[in-house]
């Protein structure tokens, strides 16, 4: 079971890099985060958005969206 505060915290100091993606198993977009880090530095541009939206969301939701559907 993956834990939503590892995922925040994931996503808030190593975002960028798409360490969260990785984390709830969405390697594409971990790898496109990756990549948009080392080609044009605006990776940190959906990795807010991911943050505030992993702060907004309860346990339950992030079980059920994140966790179990990683590529929506």
């Amino acid at each position: 079971m993956k834990s939503k505060l590892t995922a925040t915290l994931l996503c808030w100091f190593f975002g960028v890099w798409g360490a969260h993606k990785f984390y709830i198993g969405d390697k594409k977009k971990g790898w496109l985060y990756f990549l948009l880090f080392f080609v044009c530095m605006v990776s940190w541009i959906p990795t807010l958005i991911d943050f505030v939206r992993l702060l907004r969301m309860t346990e339950d939701e992030f079980q059920d969206t994140i966790v179990r559907n990683p590529e929506e």
